[in-house]
């Protein structure tokens, strides 16, 4: 009787350890069950909008937001988006900020996918690629430093000195990001506004007005 009893309390120790495994194991299945390995760029990879980061908007935020940065559009999304992200301070980006349950707004994005965002934003925001053709320049013709941003300070500076119209080129150019439209840029509010559109004075020469609707149909880009 006496070994029977010794191997009750044997057998009763060994099915608490194989319960304990088991929990462990659950634990740690129910942690890896996060795709968000899948999310996060390898180091030096560059986040691409159209196949991670629209996904993640269209899904996440599509309900509240499927006229803007939710669209099922691609470029309607990045455009909507644009006007969200702050590259001189990614953190501080709106997109970033409101995903993540700041200003008021309920945190919708994983710590993987808001991290997957912030990245974005911090590598410039890029948007959409599109299959060029060889004739296709690959190098902007307008720089932002040398050609647009002085005419931003010259022209714009008196009443947007802390935006567009900074002597801060980072400032400046991501300001000025925020009122561009790549996909239309003459409806752009920064061309239109500086040459008399929206009833706003005209700030902008022909010639100033010309280089900025180029750097914008060239994409903006920040060099």
């Amino acid at each position: 009787m006496r070994t029977g009893r010794s191997g009750s309390w044997m057998a009763a120790l060994a099915a608490l350890a194989v319960g304990a495994a088991c929990g462990d194991a659950r634990e740690v299945s129910d942690g890896g069950g996060s795709n968000a390995g899948d999310l996060t760029p390898s180091p030096g990879a560059q986040a691409s909008f159209e196949q991670q980061i629209h996904p993640l908007l269209q899904g996440k935020c599509g309900a509240c937001h499927g006229s803007a940065w939710g669209s099922s559009d691609v470029n309607a999304s990045y455009q909507a988006a644009l006007g969200e992200v702050n590259t001189a301070s990614p953190a501080q980006s709106p997109l970033y900020v409101r995903p993540t349950g700041g200003s008021g707004h309920a945190k919708v994005l994983s710590d993987a996918e808001a991290q997957l965002v912030l990245e974005w934003i911090q590598q410039g925001a890029n948007g959409p690629t599109t299959p060029t053709t060889p004739t296709t320049p690959t190098t902007p013709t307008v720089s932002f430093s040398t050609q647009v941003h002085p005419f931003l300070v010259a022209s714009c500076g008196g009443c947007h000195g802390s935006a567009w119209g900074s002597n801060d080129t980072a400032i400046s150019y991501a300001a000025a990001l925020q009122k561009v439209d790549t996909a239309n840029p003459t409806q752009s509010a920064l061309y239109v506004r500086g040459t008399g559109g929206s009833g706003h004075a005209k700030r902008l020469s022909d010639a100033d007005a010309q280089t900025l609707l180029t750097w914008i149909q060239e994409g903006a880009k920040n060099d």
